[in-house]
């Protein structure tokens, strides 16, 4: 692994395309010798695709008015959205012609959004990049969080459950709890109240 000392802003991306693949990744041969005699080249990365109505559902939340303002609040301007129309454009040809050109570009671009959302935590320079836990990472809690515990309300629950004797559901004693308790306010949503 790579110190983070070492790492600079034009190596982060590098980092990022080792740890995920670049997008001109050598593609993996799939055959199904049952249903099909040739053999179709089927990309690596393939698991990073998602279902198509994710594709569609972003592109709708991106141009609507409620995402829009956000976007002009956050970034004062609003935000082009077609890369999420041209993605489902190209899982639906991926899924129903099985075009793996396509299939291709919708790894790429799921391939770019990983490394956005990777960039800050590879070009961190303040904190050191664990390999593995901490040795002493499940060890006992100190004695005052114990003792704090054992008069809590989320203990004796937790006992109540173990033991049998309640059962999961509403708090007992709750306006939620008494109402479903005579099958009042079917079909309504319930509210929770913190005491």
């Amino acid at each position: 692994m790579v110190s983070v000392a070492e790492t600079s802003s034009s190596s982060v991306s590098d980092i990022i395309t080792q740890n995920i693949g670049s997008s001109s990744e050598s593609s993996s041969t799939v055959s199904s010798e049952a249903s099909k005699p040739q053999q179709q080249q089927v990309p690596a990365f393939t698991w990073l695709v998602k279902p198509c109505f994710i594709y569609k559902d972003e592109y709708k939340d991106c141009k609507s008015f409620r995402a829009r303002f956000n976007q002009y609040f956050v970034d004062g301007k609003t935000s082009d959205c077609t890369g999420w129309k041209e993605d489902y454009d190209n899982c639906v040809l991926w899924e129903d012609k099985d075009d793996v050109d396509a299939l291709n570009k919708v790894i790429a671009s799921e391939k770019k959004r990983v490394q956005k959302r990777l960039k800050a935590h590879y070009a961190n320079d303040v904190w050191e990049q664990r390999s593995e836990p901490p040795a002493n990472w499940n060890s006992e809690l100190p004695k005052w969080i114990t003792k704090e515990y054992e008069g809590s309300f989320l203990k004796k629950k937790a006992d109540d459950l173990k033991s049998g004797e309640e059962k999961l559901g509403p708090i007992s004693g709750s306006r939620a709890g008494e109402r479903a308790s005579h099958g009042e306010g079917e079909g309504t949503s319930s509210s929770c109240s913190i005491v």
